[in-house]
């Protein structure tokens, strides 16, 4: 699980090389808890790793690897693995053992966030060229947060997120001064 502290307890790294303290006695849970809820889904043979959430340094990410198909676990556009990730995060948030966590398996959410940054880039160069806004397709919080961070530094774009619930996403604007 990585360095343990002066307090005895693991050490976490998040890809930025951030670090954030959970025990171990958490950190089993949070395992046991995963892949209690994987077995019952039908995924046997799977291993987890546990990290720091790079967007949020007190939740959790959560990775999952197995070499049997997981498509059913990931559903169209990840439906099914957001669904997972909500029902695992009632789990852990009921028994106080993360504030979120967040769930990929075999790197989707991973390859699926480098594919909305990309979009989202491409987008904003489309709104600064033609003075348009352009919408996004509905998608989860934390990946609207990413396209916030993400084109938040540019001066010629605003982004905004609109909609309610599983409607929700992301306007891109052009920033007229």
């Amino acid at each position: 699980l990585g360095r343990r502290s002066k307090k005895n307890k693991p050490v976490q790294k998040n890809m930025n090389n951030e670090t954030h303290s959970y025990t171990e006695e958490q950190l089993n849970e949070i395992k046991e808890i995963t892949s209690g809820a994987l077995t019952a889904a039908g995924l046997i043979e799977h291993a987890i790793e546990i990290k720091t959430n790079p967007l949020d340094r007190e939740s959790l990410y959560v990775s999952v690897r197995s070499t049997a198909d997981v498509s059913y676990l990931i559903g169209r556009g990840g439906g099914i693995l957001n669904d997972l990730q909500t029902i695992l995060n009632a789990i852990f948030k009921k028994n106080g053992i993360a504030k979120f966590v967040l769930i990929d398996i075999n790197d989707y959410r991973r390859e699926r966030l480098q594919y909305i940054k990309d979009m989202a880039a491409r987008l904003a160069t489309k709104v600064v060229r033609t003075k348009t806004s352009e919408t996004m397709e509905p998608m989860p919080f934390y990946e609207r947060k990413i396209i916030h961070i993400e084109l938040g530094s540019s001066p010629d774009v605003i982004t905004e997120s609109e909609g309610k619930g599983p409607d929700r996403r992301v306007v891109i604007r052009p920033n007229i001064f």
